[in-house]
């Protein structure tokens, strides 16, 4: 662990939990209100990974840390008009400038210009996703979670390995480029009926896996409440061109990536959720004037949540297939499974635990080199303002 980067992360933490004890500090008056939030997740790991010629163990750990800052001033007939700025910092990278947006609210819904993620859901806090259904609810709630598109624990993998398992762990979740971060203008409806819709547009995707231009994502869901009981439907789909931004060693193809899922929360107690994620042979990588392979990407998913009083505990499924060199036959493939739970003392904090068993296979698992399998056990605390 760079020494640096620990200062740094533990910096930020700092900042971020010296704040008042509460679930957000904010400033308000008649006309312009002020939130500030943050959280601090401190994770420390044991890495176990079966690998040709020989199994290998070791010890890994992470801090990372996040401030939030939103200001909206009241401008006329219910507009509101303000910024939206987040600092973040780990151990595996310096304090830096997170997202940042320009914010316009009315009774038409949101708009917001600036660098974020394609379908953000709220502003203040750290809820689910409404586009995501399956998850890991007994993890922390935000920064790199224990949900299978987290990446918390694949992040204390080796950079390879962990690479390539990441090129996987979206699909079968929700459609590709989800976590996109990059300059993009946002509007996201009004909710009316249930339903809940969004739509954004990015000139250049930010994207290590691909090479994309535009990128355009969509997200659909339906809520339904009755009694204690909830249950949620929809789906997101994304397309990026990828002819714009060929390199000279490789094309990336248009990509197509479609997502859908369902999610029931059964007495406020009990939440079981499946979706699945469809890319077709779309945003394939490949030399050119050398046609890629014809093979689909996709991967479905399935999760269990029971949260009683300070208790939360689950777990989770994942199954996904990707073409990973287009140049060689066989496809990628990755099987996750995850076990965890947590407790939390108050709104601040929370202590949290996972066992991650994956099973991966390089094009196809051919030989015994290509054929990894693994389980990473984590233990870690949250610290939330």
């Amino acid at each position: 662990m760079n020494y640096q980067h620990l200062q740094v992360a533990l910096f930020l933490s700092a900042a971020v939990v010296s704040l008042p004890a509460a679930p957000q500090v904010a400033y308000e008056r008649a006309t312009y209100k002020l939130t500030a939030e943050g959280y601090a997740n401190f994770t420390g790991a044991y890495v176990a990974v079966g690998d040709e010629p020989r199994d290998t163990t070791n010890t890994a750990g992470r801090i990372d840390a996040e401030a939030r800052l939103l200001g909206l001033a009241m401008i006329s007939h219910g507009f509101a008009l303000g910024p939206r700025v987040t600092l973040r910092g780990s151990t595996t990278d310096t304090i830096d400038v997170g997202e940042y947006s320009l914010i316009g609210i009315g009774r038409w819904g949101r708009v917001e210009f600036g660098r974020r993620r394609g379908l953000p859901d709220i502003l203040t806090g750290y809820g689910p996703n409404a586009y995501q259904f399956v998850s890991a609810e007994f993890g922390p709630a935000s920064g790199p979670s224990l949900d299978p598109d987290g990446g918390l624990q694949t992040s204390l993998l080796t950079q390879g390995l962990r690479d390539q398992i990441n090129h996987l762990t979206s699909l079968g979740i929700t459609a590709s480029l989800f976590f996109d971060e990059s300059p993009k203008i946002i509007y996201v409806a009004p909710k009316t009926h249930g339903f809940l819709g969004g739509i954004s547009f990015s000139p250049n995707a930010d994207n290590a896996a691909g090479d994309y231009a535009e990128v355009v994502q969509t997200g659909l869901v339906y809520e339904k409440y009755w009694q204690q009981n909830v249950v949620r439907i929809g789906g997101t789909y994304a397309y990026a061109d990828g002819a714009a931004r060929a390199k000279s060693a490789t094309v990336t193809d248009d990509l197509h990536s479609l997502s859908g899922g369902v999610a029931l929360t059964w007495h406020d107690d009990l939440t079981l959720a499946a979706s699945f994620t469809y890319n077709g042979n779309t945003g394939l990588q490949h030399r050119p004037g050398i046609a890629a392979g014809a093979a689909d990407a996709y991967g479905y998913a399935f999760s269990a949540n029971y949260n009683r009083g300070p208790w939360s505990v689950g777990g989770f499924y994942q199954a996904a297939k990707s073409e990973g060199d287009s140049a060689f036959r066989g496809r990628d493939a990755l099987q996750a499974l995850e076990f965890g739970g947590s407790y939390r003392f108050n709104t601040q904090v929370r202590v949290f635990s996972a066992l991650y068993f994956y099973d991966f296979d390089d094009e196809g698992g051919q030989v015994p080199a290509d054929r990894q399998d693994g389980v990473v056990l984590l233990l870690g605390l949250r610290l939330a303002l």
